[in-house]
Formats: C-alpha cells, sequence, structure tokens
C-alpha cells in the first residue's frame, strides 16, 4: 500500500505543480508534443528522492547513519 500511496503523491504534486492548462499552454507556446521539461526533472527528482527512502529500508540508512538508533538498524 505504501507503494500506491507514493504513487499517489507524485501524482497529485506534478498536477499542482504543472496542471493540465500548464501542459497544454507550454505545448502552444513552444510547439513541442513532448512533456516539457521541468515536469520531467520534477519527475526524475521525485523518482530518486523515493528511491533513497526505499534504500532505508534496504540497507538501513546513509553510511554516516549507521550506528544511530531506530527500528531501521535492529
Amino acid at each position: 500500500m505504501e507503494q500506491v500511496y507514493w504513487v499517489q503523491y507524485r501524482d497529485r504534486r506534478l498536477r499542482a505543480i504543472y496542471p493540465k492548462k500548464w501542459d497544454q499552454h507550454y505545448r502552444k507556446n513552444n510547439g513541442k508534443e513532448v512533456f516539457n521539461p521541468c515536469k520531467c526533472r520534477e519527475l526524475l527528482r521525485l523518482s530518486e528522492r523515493r528511491i533513497e527512502d526505499l534504500q532505508m529500508y534496504l540497507i538501513g540508512g546513509p553510511a554516516d547513519q549507521q550506528d544511530c538508533p531506530s527500528k531501521l538498524n535492529e
């Protein structure tokens, strides 16, 4: 369920920052039928952040936090 919630969060965030009308405006002004680069960069940033979050569960966090007490390091 956490993954489902994350996908919903990601999609809602992108729609909040770049609503459908914004995409239409971008394409009209730039004559392109592709995603705008700003939206793609934000999607990439969110995906990279999600990967970092998942690494906390898989490897117990960043190297400088391995000794910190938490449920992840038990």
